[in-house]
């Protein structure tokens, strides 16, 4: 399908105007969210997602990635961007053949013995179909036509849009656009690039495969495997959310909710790589009650320090503890460190306290996500790039187990996971990271500061002789300053007797010298 240069034009224009209506709405969304107008706040969300459905594909999807940045918008914003559907028309068969023959280089059935026309399913990059090698049915996962080349004038509209966004919305709220945009980026284009998606899929079955039981993921075709074409097995099931169906054939669907928080939850805690995109269509359960996952295309990385500070977030959330809560979270890169504490901690133990006189297996896991999402709306909490996904996963993760059981605890899932033998030793094993990780920090400033505190007592002490026979005993209360202040952000508590025990000194040595 070739796109003239007129039409190219025009659907810059089209983006253009659109961006510009979009950053308006999210302009007085701000506003009206600061003034906890939240029907005006629903209203504005609603006509945002009408404006991507119209933009077409990469909008869809860019939706769906702003439907996770809880740091930029308020509450109300993020829920109505959580409802956008990827799924759009399916691309003429033509169309399809020609991508596929083209991969390839040989006709379509010479590598098929059969190709259904009609796609079982159809999103916005790409739609898949039955097909059959040796009278075995597999699914055929397509890209769709001209879909890169939409994505890329996409995306340069957008990226030519900055002075429109610092005019209207200014400096920081631009920084962070960009940044969103450049993850969305890369993750749209590894998104269209099948190999990946098959080494992904390829990596979570193997870290999936010893620990997790009536599980499926679909066997990969590596020889058929092309960019643009991905031929896996066929497993048949019934969605996730089509709860009459499966209580029909006689599955618990509480047990399944449990099931789909644990495997993805055991993902982010002990392995480098989750899947990121758990919504309804991608997760099926099997005849035998099995969980199917489908569609690796999304995934979450996080290194092993990133998943420890998470591992000590959830302890803290499940024990109330604002500071602890507050600790993992600048150990995450979620909160400015110099952030004013007190507000911060005053805020969490505010929205905590709501919640006094339940016990915490009564946890609402919505009253959890609002609260949170609040604080990081109204506070100096920020999300990271790596952290963005994982947010996104657990709020789909979320609308999942609670379609299955309307009654679902989110919590007191999570926490009895953490309170089992493995999870008790990693928590153990964490803690002493941390002590350890604080021992080092503190010796790295111990060895960047004495090589000053060496000239300055040098220098102090050619003072001294000049001024004070007694004068050196001054040098012991200013040593005791130096290192209080070394250990303040790690053992505030020894640092405030160090502080006060150094001037106690200098007033005594001051006396006695006077």
């Amino acid at each position: 399908m070739v796109i003239t240069k007129a039409e190219i034009k025009a659907h810059k224009r089209k983006i253009y105007y659109s961006v510009v209506r979009f950053v308006l709405i999210i302009k007085n969304i701000n506003k009206y969210a600061k003034k906890g107008k939240k029907d005006k706040v629903i209203k504005l969300a609603k006509k945002n997602v009408e404006l991507f459905y119209k933009l077409g594909p990469t909008f869809i999807k860019f939706g769906q990635v702003l439907s996770s940045r809880s740091d930029m918008f308020p509450q109300e914003y993020i829920d109505i961007m959580a409802e956008l559907q990827d799924i759009v028309p399916p691309a003429p068969f033509d169309e399809i053949k020609k991508e596929i023959e083209e991969e390839y280089k040989r006709p379509i059935n010479q590598i098929f013995d059969s190709f259904d026309e009609k796609p079982i399913f159809s999103a916005s990059l790409g739609q898949v179909h039955l097909a059959k090698i040796k009278d075995k049915t597999i699914v055929v996962k397509v890209l769709r036509p001209g879909i890169r080349e939409r994505v890329e004038l996409d995306l340069g509209a957008l990226k030519s849009m900055n002075f429109i966004f610092k005019l209207l919305m200014g400096e920081d709220f631009l920084f962070m656009a960009q940044r969103v945009l450049n993850s969305f980026e890369k993750s749209i284009y590894d998104e269209m690039d099948y190999r990946k998606e098959a080494k992904n899929l390829l990596e979570i079955k193997d870290n999936l495969f010893s620990r997790e039981k009536n599980l499926k993921i679909p066997g990969i075709y590596m020889d058929l495997v092309r960019e643009k074409v991905l031929p896996m097995e066929y497993i048949p099931g019934t969605k996730i959310t089509d709860v009459q169906k499966i209580k029909e054939k006689g599955f618990d669907t509480k047990n399944l909710a449990r099931r789909v928080v644990e495997i993805f939850t055991g993902m982010v805690i002990k392995d480098n790589v989750f899947h990121a995109d758990p919504h309804p269509g991608n997760i099926y359960v099997d005849e035998e009650g099995s969980l199917i996952l489908y569609d690796f295309g999304m995934v979450g990385r996080l290194d092993r320090k990133t998943r420890r500070n998470l591992f000590m977030l959830y302890n803290a959330l499940i024990s109330k503890d604002p500071d602890r809560i507050i600790d993992a979270m600048v150990k995450l890169d979620a909160l400015d460190p110099y952030a004013d504490r007190y507000v911060i901690k005053k805020g969490i133990a505010l929205a905590l306290r709501s919640l006094e006189g339940e016990k915490i297996s009564e946890y609402e896991v919505r009253e959890l996500v609002n609260f949170a999402n609040k604080i990081f709306y109204e506070f100096p909490f920020r999300l990271p790039d790596n952290l963005a996904l994982f947010i996104r996963m657990y709020v789909l993760m979320e609308g999942v187990a609670l379609t299955l059981d309307p009654e679902f605890n989110m919590l007191l899932t999570i926490g009895d996971m953490l309170d089992s033998p493995e999870m008790r030793k990693e928590l153990i094993m964490n803690t002493v990271h941390d002590e350890y990780d604080s021992i080092i920090e503190n010796y790295r400033t111990i060895m960047r500061i004495l090589p000053k505190l060496n000239d300055y007592i040098d220098l102090q002490s050619g003072n001294i002789k000049r001024n004070n026979k007694n004068g050196y005993t001054y040098l012991i209360p200013g040593t005791i300053i130096i290192a209080s202040a070394i250990i303040t952000f790690t053992y505030p508590i020894y640092s405030l007797f160090g502080f006060t025990g150094s001037g106690l000194l200098f007033i005594y040595f001051y006396l006695k010298n006077k």
